[in-house]
């Protein structure tokens, strides 16, 4: 957490230890996600439309995803192999 968001929590809190509301609604786990040059614009692109931070709007995407293949609403898009495009597993797939 950075320096600028501690003090204000000090501040805030009158230097009193703040209990969360709730723990269970702590994110503390992280996970990194790599994009290419047009994955990345295309999902700024998405950013900038919805007014949403990258890392929110990707949160929600990949939770509401999770959420439909689990309950059997979605599919999992075809595996690949290391290398292969996205294009190469539409042409093979067919």
């Amino acid at each position: 957490m950075p320096l600028a968001w501690v003090l204000f929590f000090l501040v805030l809190c009158k230097g009193e230890a703040m209990a969360y509301s709730d723990p269970s609604l702590l994110r503390e786990f992280e996970a990194r996600v790599r994009l290419n040059e047009r994955e990345n614009e295309l999902v700024s692109a998405l950013c900038n439309f919805t007014g949403q931070q990258k890392g929110v709007l990707l949160r929600e995407i990949i939770l509401d995803f999770a959420q439909k293949v689990l309950s059997g609403q979605a599919d999992l898009p075809a595996q690949r192999s290391m290398g292969e495009s996205p294009q190469q597993v539409r042409i093979t797939a067919a």
